[in-house]
């Protein structure tokens, strides 16, 4: 969010940018802490917005050893869209940038019979150095001067990915999951461990601490305790169902009879709100403390 905060701020601040508006040499910023997928307010560029129109969204072209070419496509079924070149030299500053935009009624040009785009400033951000790297991604904000009956300025936010193979055989969808695992969001079975929201259960606190109780468990239960509880984790599912199967202890059991016993409590199987995450009910894994009574 500061990265992107202060993007808009050199884009538009007249302290920063010349009378010109000449942004050429601006420096590229490299930072390989941003998620590509999560960046919802970018217009995407990459292999999985491929279809018959738009053959190649990005290109990565090697102009010689000491510059790179970026360009990102996009038509539409309809018979526009648009095209932006980026061009980047060995020590990482930025030479050019050119914005076209494509209809029915034109050819590529970045100057149509009414109206003249101009990059008047670039900044972009890259997960790496893309003369020593492959699997490039990175996003950018172009600050476009638009030419018309009047001039006004906009400013476009657009992203764009070199997903690997393996990525691309699996599917968005797996790429997310994924990213969720970076993140510490779900575990290595895709079960939620960090939501928005954890399960609930429907009668309140105060009625799953008295079931808790119930189960009186001892500390002869297990192995060396070495506090004054043990900690039961379980599965509720999207639905709020309870796998009794997830049930297990944190701590070492002596006998799986335990966990056997704990099953016939059939009040905690049930009656529990899902998880949430991004507004969906979610698979979720939950922790409950019970306190030895002897």
């Amino acid at each position: 969010m500061k990265t992107r905060l202060l993007i808009y701020l050199f884009l538009f601040s007249g302290l920063i940018i010349n009378a010109q508006n000449n942004f050429i040499n601006n420096s590229i910023i490299i930072n390989d802490n941003f998620i590509y997928e999560d960046l919802f307010d970018y217009l995407s560029y990459d292999y999985f917005i491929k279809n018959d129109v738009t053959i190649h969204p990005l290109e990565i072209t090697n102009i010689n050893d000491t510059l790179i070419k970026i360009t990102n496509n996009y038509n539409s079924y309809e018979g526009d869209g648009n095209r932006i070149e980026i061009f980047i030299n060995k020590n990482l500053f930025i030479t050019s940038s050119n914005y076209s935009y494509y209809s029915n009624y034109s050819k590529w040009s970045n100057s149509q019979n009414k109206v003249r785009f101009t990059v008047e400033n670039i900044i972009l951000v890259l997960n790496k150095n893309p003369f020593e790297n492959n699997g490039i991604s990175g996003y950018y904000t172009l600050k476009l001067k638009i030419e018309d009956n009047d001039v006004y300025y906009e400013a476009i936010n657009c992203k764009f990915k070199e997903y690997n193979d393996e990525e691309i055989e699996k599917g968005i969808e797996w790429v997310k999951k994924e990213n969720l695992k970076k993140k510490g969001i779900i575990d290595s079975n895709g079960i939620f461990i960090s939501p928005e929201k954890y399960p609930e259960y429907k009668f309140g606190e105060n009625e799953l601490t008295k079931l808790i109780k119930e189960i009186n468990l001892s500390k002869k239960e297990f192995f060396n305790p070495t506090k004054a509880f043990a900690v039961l984790t379980l599965v509720v599912d999207e639905l709020g169902r309870v796998d009794i199967n997830s049930f297990k202890f944190e701590e070492d059991l002596v006998s799986n009879e335990t966990i056997e016993r704990i099953k016939k409590f059939e009040k905690l199987w049930n009656n529990w709100s899902p998880a949430i995450y991004n507004c969906e009910s979610v698979k979720c894994k939950i922790y409950l403390p019970i306190k030895f009574t002897n």
